[in-house]
């Protein structure tokens, strides 16, 4: 899976703080044993990447394991439809660079004709 092990919010609750009295966001995360689930964590990890003070306290209770199969499964989902998509989308400007160069090559087929081919007569027979 892709995704990133957890994510900040902005929600609006009592300040919390870490153990360097720095504010602790809550965060989200999207570990496959914990999905969906929220805590707080040390305001400086997301400053520097590293676990400070180690200030860690979960916000939200334990999912049941259903829960989690299932946050997992659409996690999985999403990461699959996103691929998808960024391939969809490569595809989609693959096909419009060869509209724009079929169209180049229509417009000078078109004049090289028109130059080099000399205008058809027709001939009148009575």
């Amino acid at each position: 899976m892709e995704r990133s092990s957890s994510s900040y919010t902005s929600e609006t609750r009592s300040r919390m703080l870490c153990l360097y009295n720095v504010e602790a966001p809550l965060v989200t995360s999207w570990t496959e044993d914990n999905p969906g689930r929220r805590f707080y964590g040390c305001g400086l990890y997301k400053v520097t990447g590293r676990k400070w003070c180690n200030y860690f306290e979960w916000h939200d209770p334990v999912a049941n394991i259903r829960q989690k199969k299932i946050m997992v499964t659409l996690m999985k989902k999403v990461d699959e439809l996103e691929s998808r998509e960024k391939d969809l989308q490569s595809r989609i400007r693959d096909t419009k660079r060869k509209e724009i160069f079929l169209g180049i090559l229509l417009v000078v087929c078109w004049v090289v004709f028109r130059l080099y081919i000399p205008e058809c007569t027709i001939v009148e027979y009575a």
